[in-house]
């Protein structure tokens, strides 16, 4: 009677699940209550159906993890679950040599997560991480984004978790628009891009942002004198998480205050970034949510017409991703998205530029569905997907009245809103070791186009320790939407070929020579005769790179590059090919790090490339027209800025206190203090010039702390 009574009116319950908290995968540990002993199911889930109130005392315990003991409060008819992970205990084991499957190295760059947080200059940005990459450079310090191989800023690509992000990085802003603290790992893509990526000529950065299963809450501060940021991580229970991200600079408050020339630019931006992740056995969602805004000034103080020149950015992305593995060889997916930005730039400038009044608006959404399957030596990835696009163009481009002659008026005339419709298929295979190959064909309705367009990839790779031989070509479409006819409009077209090889000197380091050359057609150029836009542009971008890796192992990290390409488009005047602005002949950079304690570490870079090409004025004639006033003559051919020179240096400290770890860091940009030219402005007269710094010598002391 007694039992009965029990059971009848004891309702309060405990229950949870156990995981490991490395990898995350259920244990089926035994959890100790009350002198009870109780083992958890193949799930990790343990139930204690009938206890009463009060205080207890639960034990979990698996073999090869570190024991957990918890102090639990039952109330009365409460039912109470917890979420427990434990940790892998680490024992000293002999040296145990594991053959792996070799993951063929081409065409993708990888920088880890250590690295990207160690390079000076960036201040743990992920995109001044890709900026010292081979191959890679920037016309500004201020510029986030970088061209590639010889190609424009709108040839890159950015994905965020399988979402695009269209504002990347802020113009004239010092970094990438997400938090590089809420990053895991990226692929940097050069080369023969597989099919799955349309919309692109350049490269490819996809980045995975990191999960998070602890039980406990947890905030990172980081701050210094050019931004500060705060992030938090959430995890509600073993499935669901949370992280939340708020980044805002500083330069346009404090570092101006140190400054005492006026030719300086000097912006403001603010990030917001939020991802929440659903990790059940077979099922993963991942939403993510990014928000950025960007506002910067240049002025100048002519003795006519002032330059005061604005320009406000405003983007936002949203993207849903679900997976699906169905066995160990199926996957299914879907990717949903949608993503904007809008650019604003207006202002007075000298007169013989015209006032300058940009307004670019660009949005997408996509959804796309795929699949892979894998057998014997074959594995397959198959993709279809449709969305739309929208752009707003109206006014001269910045990078025309920064590195180029004069103004060119990119107005739309249609509208671009249209759907775009795509496949993909995909085929890997090893079966002739050790020649690995990879087979891609992709087929696309590009926007306000009226057919599809095929674009063929293929890899072939050569692994047999320590060598890698691959060789890998490409044809890649671009939507570049300023101003067309919509019967006449083709996108833009670059055809890829590369070839490279990669040695294994020893242990973590690698040398690497890779050939590259890209041929464009459909480019967009100006007649400035007619006042409008041509879809006749072409060109090309050929190089050769050589590097010396070293992974991070014991010391010393970092690596030697060195870069000679040629870049050419043709002129807004006829079809001669010429060199153009993002043209570098000569780019080297060095990346060198060291631990010179358990501790401390300290790290330099060092970037030299040739200055970018411009039209240098050469003199001036009047005008006596309508519109009287001084017109300037420039050059018939091109001459260079100065050559671009720059050293970082940082030394970091970390430390750990209580429950609170952390680093204090001191950086210095542009160590040398090298005065690199940005770009120079006349007035009205042409007679008087004034020039644009970029970066001068900026010490960081700066600190993160993890709580």
């Amino acid at each position: 009677m007694s039992l009965i009574f029990i059971f009848i009116f004891q309702t309060t319950l405990l229950k949870g699940k156990v995981y490991d908290r490395t990898d995350f995968t259920p244990l089926q540990a035994y959890i100790t209550l009350s002198n009870t002993i109780q083992p958890c199911d193949s799930n990790g889930k343990f139930n204690f159906p009938a206890l009463r109130p009060g205080n207890y005392r639960l034990i979990v315990s698996h073999i090869g993890y570190k024991t957990e003991s918890l102090e639990v409060r039952l109330e009365e008819n409460e039912e109470k679950f917890l979420s427990i992970g434990l940790q892998v205990i680490s024992f000293p084991l002999k040296e145990v040599k594991v053959k792996a499957k070799k993951i063929p190295r081409s065409e993708a760059e990888k920088v880890t997560r250590k690295e990207i947080f160690s390079i000076p200059g960036g201040e743990k940005d992920l995109y001044k991480a890709v900026q010292v990459l081979p191959g890679v450079s920037s016309p500004s310090d201020y510029l986030g984004l970088a061209y590639v191989r010889g190609g424009e800023l709108y040839e890159n690509l950015t994905l965020l978790d399988g979402t695009e992000v269209l504002m990347p990085y802020h113009y004239f802003g010092v970094s990438s628009t997400f938090n590089t603290t809420l990053v895991d790992n990226f692929d940097f893509i050069t080369g023969a891009f597989p099919a799955r990526y349309g919309d692109v000529l350049s490269s490819i950065l996809s980045i995975q942002t990191k999960k998070y299963h602890d039980i406990k809450p947890h905030a990172n501060i980081r701050t210094n004198l050019m931004e500060s940021d705060w992030t938090y991580s959430h995890s509600f229970n073993p499935n669901c998480y949370m992280l939340f991200s708020a980044r805002r600079s500083y330069l346009d408050l404090i570092v101006s205050r140190f400054i005492e020339e006026k030719s300086y630019i000097l912006p403001y931006y603010l990030d917001f970034q939020c991802k929440i992740g659903l990790d059940f056995a077979k099922d993963h969602f991942v939403f993510n949510v990014l928000s950025s805004k960007n506002e910067t000034s240049m002025k100048a103080d002519f003795p006519e017409v002032p330059l005061d020149l604005k320009i406000k950015e405003l983007g936002n992305s949203l993207g849903v991703n679900w997976e699906r593995k169905i066995t160990d060889n199926i996957n299914i997916g879907i990717v949903a998205y949608y993503t904007a930005a809008s650019r604003h730039i207006f202002g007075s400038i000298p007169a013989f530029y015209g006032e300058a009044d940009e307004k670019s608006d660009k949005s997408k959404y996509k959804i796309i569905s795929n699949s892979s399957f894998k057998f014997s030596a074959f594995e397959y990835e198959m993709g279809l997907g449709l969305g739309n696009l929208k752009y707003f163009h109206q006014g001269p481009r910045i990078e025309d009245l920064l590195y180029s002659d004069e103004f060119n008026e990119f107005n739309l005339t249609v509208d671009t809103a249209d759907n775009n419709y795509f496949a993909y298929i995909i085929q890997k295979s090893e079966l002739l070791k050790p020649i690995y190959s990879e087979f891609g064909l992709r087929f696309e309705k590009m926007p306000v186009t009226k057919k599809f367009f095929y674009e063929p990839r293929l890899l072939f790779s050569y692994l047999k320790s320590p060598f890698e031989i691959y060789f890998g070509g490409s044809s890649n479409y671009h939507t570049t939407a300023l101003e067309y006819i919509s019967q006449q409009y083709e996108p833009s077209c670059s055809k890829i070929i590369t070839s490279g090889i990669s040695y294994e000197i020893e242990k973590a380091l690698f040398a690497k020579l890779e050939l590259y050359y890209k041929h464009y057609h459909n480019l967009v150029i100006c007649d400035t005769v007619s006042d409008t836009s041509l879809l006749l542009g072409k060109g090309f971008a050929r190089g050769v790179e050589i590097s010396l890796r070293k992974y991070d192992e014991k010391r010393f990290f970092g690596w030697l590059s060195y870069a000679f390409s040629i870049a050419k488009r043709s002129t807004p005047y006829d079809e001669e090919l010429t060199y153009f602005f993002a043209d570098r002949p000569h780019i080297l950079n060095l990346v060198f790090g060291t631990h010179l304690s358990k501790d401390l570490t300290f790290t330099l870079t060092f970037k030299w490339m040739s200055g970018s090409p411009y039209y240098k004025l050469i003199g001036k004639e009047w005008y006596p027209g309508y519109y009287k006033g001084w017109v300037a003559c420039w050059s018939p051919t091109q001459v260079r800025f100065p050559d671009y020179q720059r050293l970082d240096i940082k030394f970091s400290k970390s430390f750990n206190i209580y429950k609170v770890k952390g680093e204090v860091y001191l950086s210095i940009i542009n160590l040398m203090n090298r005065k690199n030219v940005q770009s120079y402005f006349y007035d009205s007269s042409c007679s008087n010039k004034k020039t644009y710094y970029m970066f001068p010598r900026i010490p960081l002391l700066g600190f993160d702390l993890e709580i």
